[in-house]
């Protein structure tokens, strides 16, 4: 696992660290594991950037690995490392939610760079478009589609555990007459100061 820019961390496979330190400049900072366990142990503890990943590890079982280390970092990218025989799997593992592969054989320096950087570009990018699906754009609240997937996912735990989920409704009482006298802009800027004061008033568990 690994980044393009200096101070960011990884786990990479030894023969593609060997590469990564060959890169000129800043370079990465590296750090590499044998299994995929030890990864996810240490992904809990360590900034990473960018997840190199190698399906040939001893307990890689293929896509379940890619599942396991986007479980444990869903923000970090993942560049899936395989063998030319497992070329297929490398195409599962994207639509899995890798952002790119890499064959072992096949991969050089600028390769190696070039891949790493323009996983994490996309990884940012997806991030950024799956937020702005799921939140207002005027308050960044979470929106009525994330708060239904929520709420499906807060009462599949209850039907689990056998607790109990709340759910709190408030009204915004005399808002119209704020568009209608002082205008649009000054009702935007009410709904954010609700907003805010909302977002500081609960927990970061809650929705």
């Amino acid at each position: 696992m690994t980044r393009l820019t200096p101070g960011s961390a990884g786990f990479p496979p030894e023969a593609s660290a060997g590469r990564l330190a060959q890169v000129p400049g800043p370079g990465y900072r590296l750090s590499h594991v044998g299994a995929v366990a030890r990864a996810l142990d240490a992904l809990t503890t360590t900034a990473v950037d960018c997840v190199l990943l190698d399906l040939s590890l001893p307990d890689a079982a293929d896509l379940e690995a890619v599942a396991q280390v986007r479980s444990a970092a869903p923000l970090v990218p993942v560049v899936v490392i395989t063998s030319s025989s497992d070329e297929s799997l490398a195409f599962a593992a994207v639509r899995e939610g890798a952002q790119d592969y890499l064959v072992k054989g096949h991969i050089d320096v600028t390769q190696l760079s070039r891949s790493i950087g323009w996983a994490v570009h996309r990884k940012a990018l997806e991030t950024r478009l799956a937020r702005d699906a799921l939140h207002d754009a005027l308050t960044g609240l979470p929106n009525r589609t994330l708060m239904i997937d929520r709420l499906r996912s807060a009462l599949a735990r209850t039907e689990r555990s056998g607790t109990k989920v709340a759910v709190f409704f408030m009204d915004l009482d005399d808002f119209k007459p704020v568009n209608d006298s002082l205008g649009h802009d000054a009702g935007d800027k009410v709904l954010v100061v609700v907003a805010d004061r909302l977002h500081d008033a609960v927990r970061p568990s809650d929705t």
